[in-house]
């Protein structure tokens, strides 16, 4: 994870343009940011259109589509994540999660302009990450994993993705963990029951996967698996939704944090150990850009 600061939009996006070092940092941490710009939604996602293009697995005749939903103020998260009785550790550990698994095909790199950002306190409104490559080389289930498809259910929606658990990196080829949220059963289970106790939640699965699911969710709980993003109003934040779960601690209130998020990319997942980086896997593109607020 990278902090920039000092730099204009312009000089970002001329970089983002020639598709130079911001780029290659991007694929090396994962996640960057940028201090100070105050990113307009256009700009926001003028920089991702930018940014996706230079990657080979996009092509190079037109820019892929991009969603920008505005001014996200708290109104998506749950009452239960405001609440003052519980830490902004509990709350971070209610809402781990990757976007968009719920289907076929996937978002690939996420963005965030923070436009307005007042919270109480050092630790209250932050971003974290957990890093599902990191993950895998310390899996004690590879084996198992390795041919285990899931149902990935949006926030208990009917509808569902099915995917690999492990996923390949169509320009790394580094193996990474698929993991959208708890809302995920093996291909052949029940749909997951999100109104049961965390304690009976995968009671209908295979005693393997719940073996593997208490030592997933021990690791992405563990703070010492975190990798924090602390905001600054003015922050502009992207990172490789491919590669992580993320969430959000609690302590603030809505409306004490406002933001564009940009969205870009849709790739089917895949685990293809062998696989040459920068080969070209299954894309949806309609090369549009398209507003929500």
């Amino acid at each position: 994870m990278l902090r920039i600061d000092g730099l204009t939009y312009e000089e970002i996006l001329e970089d983002f343009k020639t598709h130079k070092d911001y780029l290659t940092l991007l694929l090396e941490e994962k996640v960057i940011g940028f201090s100070g710009l105050y990113l307009t939604e256009d700009e926001a996602a003028a920089l991702m259109r930018h940014l996706y293009s230079g990657y080979s697995e996009c092509g190079a005749d037109r820019a892929p589509s991009v969603a920008v939903y505005r001014n996200k103020n708290g109104d998506q998260v749950s009452d239960d994540s405001f609440r003052r009785d519980l830490s902004v550790f509990d709350v971070a550990n209610a809402n781990w999660h990757a976007d968009n698994l719920g289907s076929d095909f996937c978002t690939s790199h996420i963005g965030l302009s923070m436009i307005h950002y007042d919270c109480p306190d050092a630790d209250s409104g932050q971003t974290l990450f957990v890093d599902q490559q990191k993950l895998f080389d310390k899996c004690p289930y590879k084996t198992y994993v390795e041919s285990l498809w899931c149902k990935h259910q949006a926030y208990g929606d009917k509808e569902h993705g099915i995917h690999p658990v492990l996923r390949t990196h169509p320009i790394t080829a580094r193996t990474g963990l698929h993991i959208s949220s708890r809302f995920m059963v093996p291909e052949k289970c029940n749909m997951f029951n999100p109104d049961l106790p965390q304690s009976e939640q995968y009671l209908d699965t295979p005693p393997q996967y719940q073996e593997f699911m208490a030592w997933l969710w021990q690791e992405i709980k563990n703070p010492e698996n975190w990798e924090w993003w602390r905001w600054q109003e003015g922050d502009f934040l992207l990172w490789d939704n491919r590669c992580f779960v993320h969430s959000f601690t609690g302590g603030w209130s809505r409306g004490d944090r406002v933001f564009h998020r940009i969205v870009i990319g849709y790739e089917k997942p895949y685990y293809k150990p062998s696989i040459t980086p920068g080969l070209l896997g299954d894309t949806f593109d309609i090369g549009q850009v398209w507003y929500a607020d």
